[in-house]
């Protein structure tokens, strides 16, 4: 199973990280309700409102999925992917974040594009899963989160729909599958889901 998040009902799951630093890798399966709204997926942020996320962001010219370093000044810096997401399937969105001054962003593995701004903040506590603006909704599972820069070739297993835990385990830092239950099987953080989000069918991941 997977949960869905409505943003009109101010549905999102959240928790606390132990500081998560820079380099790191953001993955989601999401399946967005539309193509006209931003669908976040996941989001990790600090005490400053600094924060890095991938999201679906039909908002953006040729809908694409996108990697986001917001700075704590409330600028924002985007890589988009070349290729368009999908509302009737399901969408392996990735943000690679090697450094303060690179984001790249995947979709199903491919479509990427790197964007080189410098944002202000290399490291990041708060967890946030799902919540956007408008009426947006998103289908949301396996969530993972890694202390590393991925591999195209890694993500590329990810988006075969391998397991996050298979994928370089050392680095795992967070692995939800939300599957039903709100549990992280990898660092054990406390989940909260917010506005009672329904439980939906999740695509098979190996």
């Amino acid at each position: 199973m997977a949960y869905e998040l409505l943003s009109t009902s101010s549905q999102d799951i959240t928790g606390t990280l132990s500081s998560v630093g820079t380099p790191h890798t953001l993955v989601a399966w999401a399946k967005p309700n539309n193509l006209t709204g931003d669908h976040r997926a996941i989001r990790i942020s600090n005490a400053n409102s600094a924060a890095n996320f991938i999201a679906c962001a039909g908002t953006s010219t040729n809908d694409p999925a996108s990697a986001i370093s917001r700075t704590s000044s409330a600028v924002f810096y985007t890589a988009s992917s070349t290729t368009t997401y999908s509302t009737s399937s399901w969408n392996n969105v990735a943000g690679v974040f090697s450094a303060t001054n690179s984001r790249t962003i995947y979709l199903d593995a491919a479509g990427s594009s790197t964007n080189t701004d410098t944002t202000d903040t290399s490291s990041f506590t708060v967890l946030l899963l799902g919540a956007a603006s408008g009426t947006t909704s998103v289908q949301l599972c396996s969530t993972a989160i890694w202390s590393a820069a991925l591999t195209g070739a890694e993500l590329a297993s990810l988006a075969k729909g391998f397991k996050p835990s298979r994928i370089r385990p050392q680095s795992l830092v967070f692995y939800a599958p939300l599957t039903r239950d709100l549990n992280d099987i990898r660092g054990g953080i406390t989940l909260t889901a917010s506005g009672a989000p329904q439980v939906v069918t999740n695509p098979r991941v190996i």
